[in-house]
């Protein structure tokens, strides 16, 4: 709109699709009073796959939005850096969000042929989980890292700044900005990493 407006304040547009991935109440309740917003979710309905989203969602939003969920998908991870592309429009934006670091190495925690999951606690009071790979075999994992809380959604690997912007140009993005500014005017104070990632699907 080419000045800072806050979410509470932006006109109401309903031409303007936005699809979120999970997101938080906080920004998807004036979200959907003020655009064409869907909330979606892997685990309930309305269900969406970014790493294979269904023909109904692809080619349909003008903003993807994002928010803590790369971390958590299956690997390899590129695909849900694909799958975002699909969804959007030719021209359509991504606000994208993970936590990374600057670093010389992003890392996976498990290997590439993992395709899902199964937490749960063990009599010590300590939580595992069982992986399930793709030629059927099942590995327990012990001492892994969830966020949300013990038992909660399984961190899958630690990106960095390089891995991200290869990964998204990969996927075929453009104008990819790491915005570095802060707004404390409005709240908005970041540390040095994990900052908001922007991008565009070409067209």
């Amino acid at each position: 709109m080419g000045e800072v407006i806050p979410l509470n304040n932006h006109p109401v547009n309903r031409s303007i699709r936005i699809i979120g991935l999970s997101d938080s109440p906080v920004y998807a309740k004036p979200l959907k009073k003020t655009y064409d917003y869907i909330n979606t979710f892997f685990h309930e309905e309305p269900f969406l796959d970014i790493c294979s989203p269904s023909p109904k969602y692809r080619n349909s939003a003008d903003l993807l939005i994002s928010s803590d969920v790369f971390e958590h998908v299956n690997p390899p991870s590129l695909n849900a850096f694909v799958g975002a592309a699909q969804v959007l429009k030719p021209g359509g934006a991504l606000i994208l969000t993970v936590p990374y670091m600057f670093r010389d190495e992003s890392f996976e925690h498990y290997p590439e042929d993992v395709i899902g999951y199964r937490s749960y606690q063990v009599d010590s009071g300590d939580w595992e989980v069982e992986l399930e790979h793709a030629d059927g075999r099942k590995t327990i994992a012990d001492s892994p890292k969830f966020h949300g809380g013990p038992g909660s959604t399984l961190e899958m690997r630690v990106f960095n700044q390089t891995r991200l912007e290869r990964e998204l140009t990969a996927a075929g993005f453009s104008n990819i900005v790491f915005h570095t500014e802060n707004t404390p005017e409005y709240g908005v104070y970041w540390e040095k990493f994990s900052r908001v990632i922007t991008a565009n699907k070409p067209g």
